[in-house]
């Protein structure tokens, strides 16, 4: 069943590059001009 182990830690690296894509993206689309 180490399967089911690399698959979680894979969806979790999946979620983290997705949050900071979503995030990179923002910032990008929405530089921070704002002090």
């Amino acid at each position: 069943s180490h399967f089911s182990v690399s698959g979680e830690i894979a969806f979790i690296l999946i979620k983290q590059t997705a949050l900071v894509t979503i995030l990179v993206t923002k910032t990008k689309i929405k530089p921070i001009d704002s002090k």
